[in-house]
C-alpha cells in the first residue's frame, strides 16, 4: 500500500492564521483557522503542535501572508507572495477565472 505524502500550506496574516494539509491526491486532510489576536507566531506554533500527532512529516511546506517572511525565517521554510499563490491556484483549479478579489485584514487585492 502506497503511503500518502502530505503538504502544508500556512497563511499567516495580521488578523488570522490559516493552515491546510493536503495529500498527494490533492485531498484536504486537515485545516485550521484561528484569529491571531496580536500573537501570530504563538498561534502558529500552537496550531502546528495540534497537528503534530497525526502529521509529523511534510513533503513540502510554504507560507504566505503578511507574516510570511518572519515565519519563513523562523521555521526555515519558503515564503511565497500571496498574490502569486492565489493566481497560480486559480489557474490550476479554475482556469476559467479571470479576476480575483481578496480582502484581508491588512490590505485588499484585485488580481486580473
Amino acid at each position: 500500500m502506497k503511503k500518502s505524502k502530505f503538504y502544508l500550506g500556512i497563511d499567516i496574516g495580521s488578523v488570522s492564521l490559516n493552515l491546510v494539509i493536503i495529500d498527494d491526491s490533492e485531498k484536504i486532510r486537515a485545516s485550521i483557522y484561528k484569529r491571531t489576536k496580536g500573537r501570530p507566531l504563538q498561534v502558529l506554533l500552537e496550531s502546528l503542535n495540534e497537528l503534530s500527532d497525526e502529521f509529523n512529516f511534510f513533503e513540502g511546506i510554504a507560507v504566505t501572508g503578511s507574516g510570511r517572511k518572519l515565519a519563513g525565517k523562523i521555521l526555515d521554510i519558503p515564503d511565497i507572495n500571496e498574490i502569486i499563490a492565489q493566481a497560480r491556484a486559480a489557474c490550476f483549479f479554475h482556469p476559467e477565472v479571470r479576476t480575483i478579489i481578496e480582502i484581508g485584514g491588512q490590505d485588499s487585492k484585485l488580481i486580473f
